[in-house]
């Protein structure tokens, strides 16, 4: 399975994020901006997420995403202004936390690097949006140590729908983006739909 991992500078940008079922990465320059928007969309819904408070050193917070990331800049959220937010059902709160020494002693996915920042890719923030492939049971550990409840009972990720540029201009209607696609006998269709469904985003 696929985990994201997102650093955070400080506790209380994390504590908004748990408050406001949110999440977003800094603005940065951008050609840094724009790497990680091409990152950014690959992430399905329904992934799983970990944040590491690089402050404190410690892991917090698995949390499920709902939604994908949006090309946006987030100004009223943290006291900063951060891109491409992304609505997350919080899986623990901030106050469940765990130390990174006793991670690496506890889980066997940080147990082959000696570096912290390279235990998992995205704790550094260099490498954000980019999953780590670990077992089931990784992440039934960490739910285990930072989860209100252990049990994952959330759908598996949502598939992306790549469409070639003769699909989007089919389907994006007047160039709006994003829209609501189905499948249908004829293939994927752009609709308007009560029930959810899968949901595409800028290119």
């Amino acid at each position: 399975m696929q985990l994201y991992v997102f650093a955070c500078d400080n506790w209380r940008n994390i504590k908004i994020g748990f408050e406001k079922c949110l999440w977003a990465v800094s603005k940065l320059d951008d050609q840094t901006n724009s790497g990680r928007w091409t990152k950014a969309q690959k992430m399905p819904s329904y992934s799983r997420g970990l944040l590491y408070c690089s402050a404190t050193q410690s892991f917090v917070m698995p949390f499920i995403t709902r939604t994908y990331p949006e090309y946006e800049v987030v100004s009223n959220v943290w006291p900063e202004d951060w891109m491409f937010p992304f609505e997350i059902i919080p899986l623990g709160s901030p106050s469940l936390l765990i130390n990174l020494g006793a991670a690496k002693r506890e889980w066997p996915i940080l147990q082959t690097h000696s570096n912290p920042t390279h235990c998992l890719t995205g704790m550094n923030g260099r490498t954000v949006f980019v999953p780590n492939e670990v077992q089931v049971e990784d992440w039934h550990l960490i739910l285990r140590h930072l989860a209100e409840n252990p049990e994952d009972r959330f759908p598996p990720p949502q598939p992306i729908i790549e469409l070639d540029e003769r699909q989007r201009a089919i389907l994006r209607p007047k160039g709006l983006w994003p829209l609501k696609l189905k499948f249908t006998a004829s293939g994927w269709k752009g609709i308007q739909a009560e029930e959810p469904v899968l949901e595409g985003y800028k290119s």
